[in-house]
Formats: C-alpha cells, sequence, structure tokens
C-alpha cells in the first residue's frame, strides 16, 4: 500500500454478522474483550507512529477488498495522518451540580447587597427566596458564557477542537451534569499548557459548582475522517 501500513488482525465473520450478532454485539460479556482489544492495539501502534483509528467491527472479506479502500481514500489517509503526527487528543468535560452552582449563585448576590438590618425576618425571606428564582433563571447563560471563555482559550492552545455529544449521568459519577464534552488535538509540546489552562479553569469555578476533568492522551478517534464502506 505504498507509504501507508494496514494493521488487521483476522475474525470469524459469522462473529459480526447473522441472526445471533446484535445480540452478541450489545453484551458488555462479549463486546468488551474485543473492545479492549482494539484499543491496545490502537494504542500501541500510536506510540510510534501517527495512527487513522478506525471503529470496532470495520470488517474486509479479504485484503483486496482492504486495498481498494486504501487506495480510494489514499490522499485523505495520508493528510491525516500528516496532520496528527506529533499530536494527542484528550478530552475535556464539564460538569455542574446545579444546586451547589445555584447556592452559590445566591450567597455572591446576599454578599454583594445584604438586607438592611431592620428588615424582617418575612422580608429577608421573600428576599432569598428571590435571590435562589433569579439565580435559577441565569445559570444557565452563566454556565454558557462560561463554555464559551473556556472554548476559545482551548482552542488557542489547540490545533483542531470538536464538541462530542453529551452523555448521560452514570450511576456513582460524582461531579453532576454534564454540559459539555469536547475534545482537542493538540501539539505534543503544548499539552501542558492545556493541563494548565484546565486546572486554572477548574479551580476558578469549583466553587460555582462547575468541575472539569480532563483525559488522555488518546488515538486521534474524534479527528479521523470517515473513509466509507469496506
Amino acid at each position: 500500500m505504498g507509504d501507508v501500513v494496514a494493521v488487521v488482525s483476522e475474525t470469524s465473520l459469522e462473529d459480526f454478522t447473522g441472526p445471533e450478532a446484535e445480540a452478541r454485539t450489545k453484551s458488555i460479556e462479549w463486546l468488551g474483550p474485543r473492545a479492549l482489544r482494539h484499543e491496545q492495539v490502537i494504542e500501541r501502534v500510536a506510540a510510534s507512529s501517527p495512527v487513522l483509528p478506525v471503529r470496532l467491527g470495520t470488517l474486509f472479506s479479504s485484503e483486496e477488498s482492504l486495498g481498494r479502500l486504501v487506495a480510494r481514500n489514499h490522499e485523505t489517509i495520508v493528510a491525516f495522518l500528516d496532520r496528527v503526527a506529533g499530536q494527542e487528543e484528550w478530552a475535556v468535560k464539564g460538569y455542574v451540580q446545579r444546586e451547589l452552582a445555584i447556592d452559590a449563585r445566591v450567597k455572591a448576590t446576599m454578599a454583594s447587597s445584604p438586607s438592611a438590618p431592620s428588615a424582617s425576618q418575612g422580608m429577608r425571606y421573600m428576599q432569598q427566596k428571590r435571590m435562589i428564582a433569579q439565580a435559577e433563571a441565569s445559570l444557565q447563560a452563566w454556565l454558557q458564557e462560561t463554555a464559551n471563555r473556556l472554548w476559545s482559550e482551548l482552542k488557542a492552545v489547540s490545533s483542531s477542537a470538536v464538541e462530542r455529544s453529551i452523555l448521560p449521568n452514570s450511576e456513582g459519577q460524582p461531579f453532576g451534569e454534564m454540559i459539555f464534552n469536547w475534545a482537542v488535538l493538540v501539539p505534543a509540546a503544548d499539552v501542558p499548557r492545556l493541563h494548565a489552562l484546565v486546572a486554572r479553569f477548574d479551580e476558578e469555578l469549583r466553587p460555582a459548582g462547575v468541575t472539569l476533568r480532563e483525559s488522555g492522551a488518546w488515538p486521534p478517534y474524534s479527528f479521523a475522517p470517515p473513509l466509507g464502506e469496506p
């Protein structure tokens, strides 16, 4: 395949086709070990060379069909490998604990406009209720503004950035509701800048009920171009 090398392994076609295939691919006991092996192979290749990862379950009926796909997409593949050489994919996720966030906004409002000493208990109660309502109403706009600010700074330290799907809350996950899920492609030399940026925002936002999490480095899954059907 010239200057492109494909890393493949043989598998049974029956594992991924036929009437029982759908049930198998939904079974974590069956799918988990295969997904882990798939990830390990990609990460091993990525440790020594740029890589274009393909999804688990990409099947070719023969070496010839693989060769045809590579030939059809040769320019796209080479351009992608050149683009990601010396770069790493990192995930940056943001979470909010809404009750904590609202409470923090109410406390900030109360600190900036304390009740008059002569205010009755009932009046102070009504003021607090209004503050809670205002905090709830303004929270989403503040979250969006905060996300936009972080997004802008992330793009300054990365060569590319994409938004990914918001994931539902998982049981036992302590950070709250996911509010953004991003992938950034970062030159290896700039990864320390990425870490410092995320740490700075996390320190700023935690008291306001927002937590940031980053993970990586990953093979560049989020930036891989589609190659069409085998």
